[in-house]
């Protein structure tokens, strides 16, 4: 970004000649890391990550482990100016077209979190419940502020589901969030930050209430739209 036209279009054509994944970041500088496990110790990683990204694996890791995951990036990883971007798919994993699209992809939402963790979750389902306003809020609480949000849902469900029996520890989230079904997050740590300076005191506690919500344009089922957003709206349900 920032080059002439001419160059860029060049580096693009000089890319596209690599054959391999490993070339290409070769060819741009940079170094990638998978982490293996969504438990990270020192030394796991290696610290100075500009950019942390996943696809569709947040919601797959048990609460608890995920705080504490995202807690060690942002205190241990990143670098000042850091990059978060995650796609996250809130709906039963079991209906998923090629497992089971039958299933209503909100259902797993009626049950109570005994039920879902003890019953379904360690043994069909592998998934956490929290829902796109719990996303946003976990990386601002440590300190990460957002600049994208696109939701994807179905305007139809606001109806569909207007009196669906929600369990009770979902009575703070609203109508548009509970039927969200993937988002798309990108955030990033403002420049100046030191890596051991998160939000408040620097711990994340959730479940709370829910409620925060980015500014700006939410995107209907089908559609991907990545709005800048200016501000946060911290009001709380």
């Amino acid at each position: 970004l920032g080059l002439p036209l001419p160059e860029r279009v060049a580096g693009l054509r000089a890319i596209a000649g690599r054959d391999t994944v490993d070339a290409v970041l070769a060819h741009i500088g940079a170094t990638f890391v998978q982490a293996r496990s969504c438990v990270l110790a020192p030394g796991d990683v290696p610290a100075g990550i500009d950019l942390f990204y996943s696809e569709s694996v947040l919601q797959r890791i048990p609460t608890r482990d995920l705080f504490a995951l995202l807690q060690f990036v942002r205190t241990e990883l990143l670098v000042p100016g850091a990059v978060s971007f995650h796609r996250t798919d809130q709906k039963d994993v079991n209906a998923q077209e090629h497992v089971n699209d039958g299933i209503d992809p909100l259902g797993y939402l009626r049950h109570s979190d005994f039920v879902h963790d003890r019953l379904l979750s360690c043994r069909f389902n592998a998934q956490n419940r929290l829902r796109e306003s719990d996303f946003v809020r976990t990386f601002e609480d440590l300190g990460l502020r957002t600049v994208s949000l696109t939701s994807t849902w179905n305007e139809s469900d606001l109806a569909r589901y207007s009196d669906f029996p929600f369990a009770a520890r979902f009575a703070a989230h609203g109508q548009r969030d509970l039927i969200t079904t993937a988002s798309i997050l990108v955030s990033v740590l403002p420049e100046g930050k030191k890596q051991d300076e998160a939000h408040g005191e620097g711990q994340v506690d959730l479940p709370r209430l829910a409620g925060v919500r980015p500014t700006g344009q939410i995107a209907d089922e089908g559609k991907r739209v990545a709005p800048h957003v200016e501000g946060v709206n911290s009001e709380r349900g």
